[in-house]
C-alpha cells in the first residue's frame, strides 16, 4: 500500500514541476523574463529534490 502512494508523490511532484516551467515560460514570455527565469530555476528545483528523494526511498526500500 505505502509503495503506490509514494510512487503517486513522485508523479505527482514532477508534475508540478511541469508546471512550474510552464508557468515560467508563459510569464517569461509575456510579462518580464527575469521572473520566467526564476520560475524555471525553481522547477529545477523541484526536480532536484524530487529525484534525490527518489533515491532515498529506493535505498530504503531494499
Amino acid at each position: 500500500m505505502r509503495k503506490p502512494m509514494v510512487i503517486g508523490s513522485h508523479v505527482f511532484v514532477f508534475i508540478l514541476a511541469i508546471a512550474v516551467f510552464w508557468a515560467g515560460l508563459a510569464l517569461g514570455l509575456q510579462y518580464n523574463p527575469t521572473y520566467g527565469t526564476l520560475l524555471w530555476a525553481a522547477a529545477l528545483a523541484i526536480v532536484l529534490v524530487n529525484l534525490v528523494w527518489m533515491l532515498r526511498s529506493m535505498k530504503r526500500m531494499r
